[in-house]
């Protein structure tokens, strides 16, 4: 078992004596736990699922890719995947196809340890345009230029959303997350500041929506709530894989729209 020895000093006031402890801190008794994130959307030609495994905290931040895995994507309505290997951790799908409306099932056996998720893949909402608003208050990294999607929310049914931000082609870090209980069936904008630098004259700000289903909302207002709140000790965030192991299995539709700064 390692330690973590860290040295409190405790400054009493006058009249009293400065004393010194060293408190060891327990940071490894859990148990390594594999991690899989693994994708299905209505336009891509290739579908991944990524496996790696998480490590104890003072290790370095180098997640080596789980080898030797059989991965499945089954859509419930007909066709199953066997999934390729095409680097450490990285497994490629062969000839599935994402179909809106339908429920895929992932299945991951690493040594006999069987991890299994569904998603269902909700119907494409066309997002309309991309514009641009200025923020009256500035972040605290100085972003004061918000982009803002504009779109119209089908009515009747619970939809959910998530935001992905590409700043010159590049993913920002930003988790963003919305259901539409607030807008159901209405045109709406939502006003985002997802990049991770202030955007630049000349640059380009590209926003894909996603349509995702309730689990891989929570999953992902989860993470998005413990980012925002700094936690010190946070959360794993809701998962939709059964069996113990972290991440979440999405099957989404997506549009995307690009925008230039002037």
């Amino acid at each position: 078992m390692k330690f973590l020895k860290s040295v409190l000093f405790v400054c009493l006031s006058a009249g009293f004596a400065s004393c010194e402890k060293v408190i060891d801190v327990d940071l490894n008794t859990a148990s390594p736990k594999y991690v899989i994130e693994g994708t299905i959307d209505n336009k891509s030609d290739k579908h991944w699922v990524v496996i790696t495994q998480t490590k104890n905290f003072d290790e370095n931040n180098n997640f080596a890719g789980v080898t030797g895995a059989t991965v499945v994507i089954k859509d419930l309505s007909g066709s199953a995947d066997t999934l390729k290997p095409i680097k450490d951790g990285v497994y490629e799908t062969q000839i599935l196809k994402g179909i809106p409306g339908h429920t895929y099932q992932l299945y991951v056996n690493i040594g006999g340890e069987v991890f299994t998720a569904q998603s269902y893949m909700p119907p494409v909402v066309k997002l309309d345009s991309l514009s641009l608003a200025k923020s009256e208050f500035a972040s605290q990294s100085g972003i004061d230029i918000l982009v803002v999607p504009h779109f119209t929310d089908p009515g009747g049914v619970r939809n959910y959303y998530r935001f992905a931000f590409y700043l010159n082609n590049i993913k920002s870090k930003s988790v963003i997350v919305r259901n539409d209980e607030r807008f159901d069936g209405k045109a709406t904008q939502q006003a985002f500041r997802g990049v991770d630098a202030e955007p630049l004259s000349g640059d380009s700000v590209e926003i894909q929506m996603q349509c995702i289903d309730e689990w891989v909302y929570k999953y992902f207002y989860s993470l998005e709530q413990t980012i925002g709140q700094n936690a010190a000790t946070p959360a794993n965030p809701v998962s939709n894989i059964a069996g113990g192991a972290l991440g979440y299995f999405s099957a989404y539709t997506v549009d995307s729209k690009k925008i230039f700064i002037p």
